[in-house]
């Protein structure tokens, strides 16, 4: 009789416990759904990353620029000719491209001047054979180590360029393509405009005149 009165007991406890672990149950189901749709249970690291590349994204899309232009010297000068001295000879003409080092004018006492850096001559201002040189003489160069590339922005877009931003420069005519910097943005515009110069290092084979193309 005992055993029986006891059996019972347990059967009337599970009973009991039953519609509670059902209940249990299909709260912790709700539960999940209701967070996995508003995002709870998902995967955080996962979903900011994807939020942060998105943003990248839109950063690269907004602010990336393309524009081409035509490559030019970075820096152009005269050097003067020693007015001590007498002039001689030249052994240059316009548009001929110096190294550094060699000679470019000599002097009736044996001297020469001679170019300070890889340059180009863009124009020559000399006096006569035997002559004494004069302070208005000069030799016009241009460096041919560190060129440039000067191209047009609209007002829309120039805010998105700063001095000292990287830019990459592709020349198609020599299917090859360089780093470098931009060195100014004009303060004015013209008819909406702003010039942008970037400035990089000639590698030897890159001439003046030819067309560059520059994304920053």
């Amino acid at each position: 009789m005992t055993k029986h009165k006891k059996g019972k007991s347990v059967f009337s406890l599970i009973k009991r416990k039953i519609p509670i672990t059902f209940f249990i149950i299909v709260v912790g189901i709700t539960c999940f759904f209701v967070g996995k749709n508003i995002g709870l249970n998902t995967d955080t690291t996962s979903s900011n990353k994807t939020v942060e590349d998105v943003e990248v994204s839109k950063q690269t899309i907004t602010k990336s620029l393309t524009s081409s232009g035509s490559i030019e010297p970075y820096t152009t000068k005269t050097i003067s000719l020693d007015t001590d001295y007498n002039y001689d000879s030249i052994f240059v003409e316009a548009d001929d491209i110096v190294k550094k080092g060699a000679k470019i004018v000599k002097y009736t006492n044996g001297e020469y001047l001679k170019a300070p850096y890889d340059l180009v001559i863009t124009s020559i201002n000399v006096p006569s054979k035997d002559e004494m040189v004069g302070y208005n003489h000069y030799i016009g160069v241009s460096s041919n180590n560190s060129l440039s590339v000067s191209f047009k922005v609209d007002e829309s877009k120039v805010s998105n360029i700063t001095v000292g931003k990287s830019a990459k420069i592709k020349i198609a005519a020599l299917d090859k393509e360089l780093t470098g910097v931009v060195t100014k943005v004009s303060n004015t515009a013209s008819n909406g405009k702003f010039t942008v110069t970037v400035e990089f290092d000639n590698d030897g084979t890159i001439m003046l005149g030819m067309r560059a193309t520059v994304s920053i």
